[in-house]
């Protein structure tokens, strides 16, 4: 399995505020890059960058949106904290595959981004 990007294409860290991570992060040399209202999703998100190094925080509104979305649950299971480790590599599917077969519990399926 071949890593692009040393690995990583970000960090999905779900949060219950934003504006208190955002001063955090920024203590710790990050910017803020973007801030959205993604209502498909029943959030807002921020992210914060370092260089390459990309931090995506997701608050949650409550929404029935935000209910269905796998940081939600992980969100009201164990606090703030990460919920995604997105990793670039060649074939994603290959890739899911590999990791399943391992072992590994998936939340979701391989997705794409352009």
């Amino acid at each position: 399995m071949k890593f692009l990007n040393e690995g990583f294409d970000h960090v999905e860290f779900a949060v219950h505020s934003i504006d208190t991570h955002e001063k955090m992060w920024t203590r710790f040399g990050f910017e803020k890059i973007a801030d959205v209202e993604v209502a498909s999703k029943g959030a807002r998100q921020a992210v914060m960058a370092q260089g390459s190094i990309r931090v995506l925080l997701t608050q949650y509104d409550g929404s029935p949106a935000a209910h269905a979305q796998p940081g939600y649950t992980f969100l009201k299971t164990h606090h703030d904290g990460i919920c995604t480790l997105a990793v670039e590599v060649e074939d994603a599917a290959a890739a899911f595959n590999e990791v399943v077969g391992r072992g590994a519990k998936p939340a979701v399926s391989p997705q794409t981004f352009g």
